[in-house]
């Protein structure tokens, strides 16, 4: 049968896809679940994939950084933001991590513009 380890939710965006929520369940994690999802689902994409991480600020952020590393995910230098769900200004400094290799200026820009107006509602 089938047993529930995490969820992953993700848009597709038409030329590349936004993962929104990549977790395994607390009482699941450090058996490889994440590994093997990345390992196994990740290579089957046909578009870039990117997705929004904490900044690693202290260790649960910094071991998932690192974790995103092991598993060829890399993290962009860029100053970013997740805008606030909620409409207030409680925005949170986050990294914008890539699989396999790190994006350019440009095409930051315009993932997150595309972002923010599909996935948050911010018309730029």
């Amino acid at each position: 049968g089938c047993k529930k380890i995490g969820y992953i939710t993700y848009w597709d965006m038409g030329d590349f896809y936004f993962f929104e929520h990549f977790a395994v369940l607390k009482n699941l994690r450090d058996q490889g679940y994440g590994s093997r999802f990345i390992s196994e689902f990740f290579p089957t994409l046909n578009k870039p994939a990117f997705f929004e991480v904490e900044r690693p600020v202290d260790e649960l952020t910094t071991r998932r950084i690192e974790f995103y590393k092991r598993n060829g995910l890399v993290v962009n230098d860029f100053d970013y933001y997740q805008p606030s769900y909620h409409g207030a200004d409680d925005r949170v400094p986050m990294r914008i991590v890539s699989y396999k290799k790190l994006i350019s200026n440009k095409e930051y820009n315009y993932f997150i513009n595309k972002i923010k107006e599909n996935v948050y509602n911010i018309k730029n």
